[in-house]
């Protein structure tokens, strides 16, 4: 048993995540343990209109693709209680961000200074930090 703890894990690559949640919530033996889930949100709009060239489809690496409903129905059913479900995004070179609207070659062609960083926030990967629920 632990309490205190926190647990901070990236959900697409668990082979089983309900299996593994079951276990966490077992193990833990009062309402303290906190535990935070990053993971691809396969219903956003960048995920929809991508499908399999959407740059968070890679499989074999990343075993299952929740979307965010599915996600917060998971943890609520696996007897988990959602403090903040939100995305964010983080810094990638400009060249990244535009190439798909200009085209990376002329982008590296032109060479002006595209490698700048710039932070993006695509809306397709969660961030849920929880509590378990235990009367």
């Amino acid at each position: 048993m632990f309490s205190n703890a926190i647990v901070v894990c990236v959900r697409e690559h668990l082979e089983n995540p309900a299996q593994f949640f079951s276990k966490l919530f077992t193990l833990a033996d009062d309402r303290r343990l906190l535990f935070a889930v990053t993971t691809v949100d396969s219903s956003s709009f960048v995920g929809n209109s991508r499908c399999e060239r959407w740059r968070q489809f890679y499989p074999p690496t990343h075993l299952n693709y929740p979307t965010r409903d599915s996600l917060a129905l998971f943890i609520h059913a696996a007897g988990g209680e959602t403090l903040l479900h939100t995305t964010f995004g983080y810094p990638r070179p400009l060249e990244d961000c535009l190439g798909p609207f200009i085209g990376r070659k002329l982008l590296r062609r032109v060479n002006c200074g595209y490698r700048i960083p710039t932070r993006l926030n695509l809306y397709d990967i969660q961030f849920v930090i929880g509590r378990m629920v235990r009367a």
